[in-house]
């Protein structure tokens, strides 16, 4: 079960994409590169879906293959539960794997073990890389969608299709490989640690998850630690490599309006209730303005404005609006010019809608339903403040519905909050990596920001283990990343395992441990515990 079996042999089609792009050592027979792709085709088939409980027994047999996998490419490995502090009253466990150095001159154990208690002490004077990823996936079905069922990987025109192969399965092996073959080599010049969690897709906040405590837990696991690497993002296209030093924070909030005690007849009752749907639709449209802007007063405070140096930056990043509106499908975008495209994704707050819900599940025509829900996300930036945004949107949705004059009853629920995050660019991590990029793909990165959140990930694990980090991503803008088809291309896979070994072996050089101390970004805001939901 850990190892997957029962999954579908290697697709042929995928062998095609693979062929003349492997080699290097042996394992078991196996090239290094055959023996990764079958370890991802295996942990592909593995649908670890946390935001549905039903799907956790796949979570932890992912938890569990992923550790077994540590073990067999010379990791230390532990499981840590949250003891039921998990998502749906599960335990999701987090791997824990440190690899030992073994590079001429370093002080590496021959024989002890990592202990596996807080309480015991870690060895001293031991420097440490930590890795992070995620073992879980978003949720996905084999649907019209779907050109191949997304837990069987599949090789077309040089790309593997599969839930996982981009976000994060793909780049959690690559990165395990990379470090393995420098210990194959002799030439593992610092520890590797991984830290691999099974909660990043579950929709809760990290306040609200287990990985903090069991971080806190497991400290003498990262003693040492130089720098933090995250690979779970994406190019800003698909030819630029880039490093990312910035993404927004995130407000996740729903939208209740409840009326009758039970759905009503349109033709009997339509005209003389307060219908919750036209409640719900006039707030919801009041967010936003025509001009695509945020409606909301004091939205905008706080925003911190662009000095030269990233304004140049972002200048550098030279996005085409006509290239990046027909890859959405569409005739134009709001953003006239390159630099207001970049401006508007990563450095100003935006608000979409994601979804609208209703007590009427069937979709019938003449229904009133006696329940509505909308769902909306706040994107913030530096250096704005969770909780005085949080306020206004309470006080503006509150008015809004004030003003009808409604019968109904109004419920908004932060569901979860996650700060920005911000790197340090002046920073050495960002000098060698981008070093490491340059050697392998022989252009300079793009130094870049994200309009989507990690930053609570980023900035806990900076401020908790008193190191910087680093996002390193290894795939295209193509990806489709929580979408139908998602996809990564081979050759970034093995460009990206030579980028995170060049990078893991130019840091074992060094002996500045940590790299600086750790630029400010705050943990997890603390979001309002929401009431028990409504029942649809």
């Amino acid at each position: 079960e850990e190892n997957g079996e029962g999954a579908a042999d290697f697709p042929s089609e995928a062998a095609a994409a693979l062929s003349g792009q492997v080699g290097g050592g042996q394992v078991g027979g196996m090239s290094l590169e055959s023996a990764f792709f079958d370890t991802l085709r295996r942990f592909v088939a593995i649908p670890s879906i946390s935001a549905d409980k039903s799907y956790a027994d796949h979570c932890w047999q992912a938890a569990r293959f992923i550790a077994t996998t540590c073990e067999l490419l010379g990791c230390q490995t532990k499981m840590a539960t949250s003891q039921g502090k998990g998502g749906h009253g599960v335990d999701f466990p987090i791997v824990i794997a440190r690899m030992c150095a073994n590079a001429k001159g370093t002080a590496h154990w021959t024989g002890d073990h990592l202990p596996n208690h807080p309480s015991e002490a870690m060895p001293g004077g031991r420097e440490c890389v930590v890795v992070y990823g995620h073992y879980d996936v978003a949720y996905a079905q084999h649907d019209a969608d779907w050109k191949s069922d997304p837990f069987e990987m599949t090789g077309r025109d040089g790309y593997l299709y599969g839930r996982g192969v981009s976000d994060d399965k793909g780049p959690i092996l690559t990165s395990l490989y990379a470090a393995n073959e420098l210990h194959l080599a002799g030439k593992l010049g610092v520890d590797v640690v991984f830290v691999i969690e099974g909660e990043e897709e579950s929709g809760r906040s990290l306040h609200d998850r287990s990985f903090p405590d069991i971080i806190r837990d497991n400290m003498h696991w990262f003693e040492g630690c130089k720098a933090v690497v995250i690979s779970n993002n994406y190019w800003v296209d698909n030819e630029r490599p880039c490093l990312t030093y910035g993404m927004r924070g995130v407000i996740d909030l729903e939208v209740w309006v409840s009326g009758p005690r039970k759905d009503l007849h349109a033709g009997v009752d339509g005209g003389i209730v307060h219908e919750p749907i036209a409640d719900l639709a006039e707030i919801l449209a009041s967010l936003q303005a025509k001009d695509g802007t945020i409606a909301v007063e004091g939205i905008y405070d706080g925003v911190r404005e662009l000095d030269d140096t990233e304004e140049e930056r972002l200048e550098a990043v030279g996005l085409s609006v006509e290239t990046y509106s027909k890859a959405l499908g569409l005739g134009k975008v709001r953003a006239e010019t390159p630099i207001d495209l970049v401006k508007s994704r990563w450095c100003l707050p935006s608000l979409s809608i994601g979804s609208i819900e209703t007590t009427n599940l069937s979709n019938q025509f003449r229904k009133i339903p006696k329940a509505v829900v909308g769902r909306a996300s706040l994107f913030f930036v530096p250096d704005q403040n969770s909780e005085i945004l949080k306020m206004a949107l309470q006080k503006h949705i509150q008015g809004v519905f004030d003003r009808r004059g409604s019968s109904n009853t109004l419920n908004v629920r932060f569901k979860q909050v996650s700060n920005y995050w911000i790197g340090d660019t002046n920073n050495h991590i960002f000098t060698v990596s981008a070093k490491a990029v340059e050697d392998v793909w022989g252009v300079k990165p793009l130094l870049v920001r994200e309009g989507g959140t990690y930053g609570g990930i980023s900035a806990f694990l900076e401020e908790t283990l008193g190191a910087p980090a680093l996002h390193l991503p290894l795939g295209q803008a193509s990806d489709n990343a929580h979408l139908p088809n998602e996809r990564i291309r081979v050759h970034n896979l093995l460009q990206g395992k030579k980028v995170l070994g060049r990078l893991i072996a130019i840091l074992g050089q060094e002996n500045t441990s940590p790299l600086r101390t750790p630029s400010r970004g705050a943990l997890d805001a603390q979001g309002a515990s929401p009431p028990a939901p409504m029942q649809l």
